[in-house]
Formats: C-alpha cells, sequence, structure tokens
C-alpha cells in the first residue's frame, strides 16, 4: 500500500501547507509527516506552538496525550512514527475572547473548509480505528453529544467519511482542562486506554 499511496499523501501535505482558504486564523496550516497507517488520530486545531515547530501536538497538550499512550506502552516517539495525526481544523484559530485562557474554537465555515483535507486522508489511508481527541473531533466523528461521558470509554462502529471504522475517542488533554483529572473523566481515561491497548488494529501497529 505504502508505494502507491505516499506519492498521494505527500501531495496532499504540501496542499494543505499551501493552504490560505481562511482569513481569521493564523497560519501556517500544520500536518504531520506523509505516512500510512491504519489508526487515524483527529484532534481539533493546532496550538500557538504547533506551526513553528511543524508538527501536530508538539507542545504542553502533546506531552499529556503522550503520557497518556505511554500508560499502554507506546512513547511519543513510536506512536509518532505509527499513528496518522489530523486534526478537525489545520491552522491554529487564535486566543479567545479577551478574558479568556485558551484558545479560540474553530467556526463552522472554518471547519468546513478543511473537511475535504480529512475526507481525503481517510480515502488513501482507509483507516481501521480512528481516535478523536477532544470534544469538537468527536463530535466530527459520531455527531453531536451531550457529555463526554457518554463517549469516552466506548468504542463506536460508526461510518466516517464513506469508512466503517472503530472510534475510540480521548479527552482533549489540554491544562485547561481538569476533565480527565476528575471522576468519573479519570477512570473513563484508563478505560479508553485499556480499549486502545486491546484493539486489533493497535496491537498490530505496535507488535515488537
Amino acid at each position: 500500500m505504502s508505494a502507491r499511496i505516499l506519492p498521494q499523501l505527500r501531495v496532499h501535505r504540501d496542499e494543505v501547507i499551501a493552504c490560505r482558504r481562511c482569513e481569521g486564523v493564523v497560519g501556517p496550516s500544520v500536518i504531520g509527516p506523509a505516512m500510512t497507517s491504519r489508526i487515524y488520530a483527529l484532534g481539533q486545531a493546532p496550538g500557538p506552538h504547533e506551526a513553528s515547530k511543524g508538527r501536530p501536538f508538539a507542545h504542553t497538550a502533546g506531552k499529556t496525550l503522550f503520557s497518556w499512550t505511554a500508560r499502554i506502552g507506546v512513547d511519543e516517539a513510536r506512536y509518532r512514527e505509527r499513528v496518522y495525526m489530523a486534526a478537525v481544523a489545520r491552522c491554529f484559530p487564535g486566543k479567545g475572547k479577551s478574558g479568556s485562557k485558551g484558545d479560540r474554537l474553530p467556526s463552522a465555515d472554518e471547519i468546513e473548509r478543511c473537511r475535504p483535507f480529512i475526507a481525503r486522508e481517510i480515502a488513501l489511508l482507509r483507516p481501521e480505528l480512528v481516535i478523536p481527541i477532544g470534544r469538537l473531533a468527536i463530535a466530527e466523528v459520531l455527531g453531536p453529544f451531550e457529555k463526554l461521558e457518554d463517549v469516552v470509554g466506548t468504542t463506536t462502529r460508526a461510518r466516517f467519511h464513506d469508512r466503517e471504522v472503530d472510534v475510540i475517542p480521548l479527552p482533549h488533554p489540554s491544562g485547561l482542562s481538569a476533565w480527565p483529572k476528575i471522576e468519573p473523566g479519570k477512570t473513563l481515561l484508563a478505560r479508553a486506554l485499556e480499549l486502545l491497548a486491546a484493539h486489533p488494529t493497535w496491537r498490530g501497529t505496535f507488535k515488537e
């Protein structure tokens, strides 16, 4: 598969980096390396530091995310080598409103403009396991939901861009979110990680 798909993924990556469709964001676009994987991880959007480092989850949230995967035996280097990392929005949306500590959520229009990138990645990679990280990404994959408690700690079979996939959501690893650190989030995060570790695609991807 790699020999046929990699050239297309490289062209796709160049197109994402060159994208200037949205005026209200802080570029450039962020995308990981062109690589094939049966695991597709979907985050929310880059933070203010990812663009300068040229890779997703390159700052504080990434450290938290990779501390989670380390709990099931996968460190940052191995994760980056074997998991395709994407995002609902590919540019930093900017800071939130005055007085807000967090980043601005991408607008519906910004999400819609990035959606064809996701569709193309799914069509090329044909993943078996999708890991949406955070509320925005979970809703993009599974549709609207009320509480993280309803989705984190579960495996759902879903149709995502015309592809049947298993979906195991994770909460957002932002330092501003206390949800993964308190109950029931703490227990549900542990359950989600157990589901990942037991999933055949995860096991096959990270077998030695």
